[in-house]
């Protein structure tokens, strides 16, 4: 049986400057298996807050938020997000070997899981080009990886962190498409033993998700495979109506 699961019941999140805007309201969803989860909706509707809210960057006003059905708020910052593997659009690479930069997340990770997770992000080739191989020096003044290579980059830290729960932030928001699938296609092999939650608004990835949460105006209007929300939600067959 598989062992995580994430519940999510915000009833009300404010801002915390003087007016108080709400940003989120009504947002009820349960997660229990693996998968690829993705959370869509117009710019500014509150999708990535939801994200910062589960790792705990926020605190929520109303509503409460569970991980093997314990309260976050009973979980000490560190220890959850060390269950946690979390990554956005623009990720931080240290000026350091690739080895470093993957190495940091796993201190205790062999040589070989390191190469093994490279190579199953599709940096094979790319690495043995290299005349230091994955000692080779990336970052601010060393070699330039492209936008697509630094994703793969993290997704590799995130097989090797073996955390259970995977919550990423438009991680192909700035992809060309070739790019895109290739990165796709890796999340969803990740999605085949994590929970992995995703902000998306691609059509592209947002077609790859099992199931897709729809947030509208900071409240969720839809919940359900795509073919189920494109045949009951006029508002999501305007945003997704060509996939």
């Amino acid at each position: 049986k598989y062992g995580l699961n994430v519940i999510v019941a915000i009833n009300k999140f404010l801002t915390d400057s003087e007016k108080e805007k709400e940003l989120l309201k009504n947002i009820t969803f349960k997660i229990e298996n693996p998968g690829l989860y993705v959370i869509v909706g117009e710019n500014g509707c509150g999708k990535s807050t939801i994200l910062k809210l589960i790792l705990k960057f926020y605190c929520c006003n109303s509503g409460e938020l569970f991980m093997n059905d314990k309260d976050i708020n009973d979980i000490g910052s560190r220890e959850l997000r060390n269950e946690i593997s979390y990554l956005s659009k623009n990720n931080f690479v240290m000026r350091a070997s690739i080895y470093e930069n993957i190495k940091i997340v796993a201190e205790h990770a062999t040589d070989q899981e390191i190469w093994q997770a490279l190579c199953a992000v599709g940096l094979k080739n790319f690495i043995l080009s290299l005349d230091k191989g994955y000692n080779t020096e990336i970052g601010d003044g060393a070699l330039t990886l492209s936008s697509g290579q630094i994703q793969k980059l993290m997704l590799a830290r995130c097989m090797l962190k073996k955390s259970s729960l995977v919550l990423l932030d438009e991680v192909t928001s700035d992809l060309d498409p070739v790019s895109e699938s290739e990165i796709i296609k890796i999340i969803k092999e990740l999605a085949k033993t994590k929970i992995v939650i995703s902000v998306a608004h691609r059509t592209q990835f947002v077609n790859s998700g099992d199931f897709i949460i729809h947030i509208h105006n900071g409240t969720m209007v839809g919940i359900g495979k795509h073919e189920e929300l494109m045949l009951h939600s006029a508002l999501y067959k305007e945003m997704f109506g060509e996939l």
